[in-house]
């Protein structure tokens, strides 16, 4: 299962238009290092983390340079930030699922850790424009 979730991410992140993801908070650097795309993060490592208007001006300049066109938060955590983020600059929100937590829904669902992964997998593909 590992070796096709590693197939799969390899196979769909090499042939990107963008490189930068702008996420909430720093939890999916692991992805970023392994598959060669940028993390620029709201707030560091903690989700919870209060934000400063400097880290809102420094990704809202990410998200410009970068050409992003989707900010995303966790599943799990509060979309507050990035949903205003968003609206201040134009661009789609999303979350993608940090794994740490599982909801009813996803048990109810039969939902596996790769079914997870994969759908992380379509969003980052989505939001870094990959062929």
């Amino acid at each position: 299962m590992l070796d096709r979730l590693d197939v799969s991410y390899k196979n769909n992140l090499p042939a990107c238009t963008l490189n930068t993801l702008i996420t909430n908070h720093n939890a999916f650097s692991y992805l970023a290092q392994k598959y060669g795309f940028e993390i620029k993060t709201l707030s560091g490592l903690s989700p919870e983390a209060e934000v400063s208007p400097k880290d809102v001006i420094r990704i809202m300049k990410e998200i410009e340079t970068n050409n992003v066109t989707v900010v995303f938060f966790e599943d799990f955590g509060s979309d507050k930030a990035m949903k205003s983020l968003a609206a201040q600059v134009d661009v789609k929100v999303d979350s993608l699922h940090p794994l740490g937590n599982i909801t009813k829904d996803d048990v109810e669902k039969n939902y596996t850790y790769e079914d997870i992964m994969l759908k992380n997998l379509e969003k980052i593909s989505g939001a870094l424009h990959c062929q």
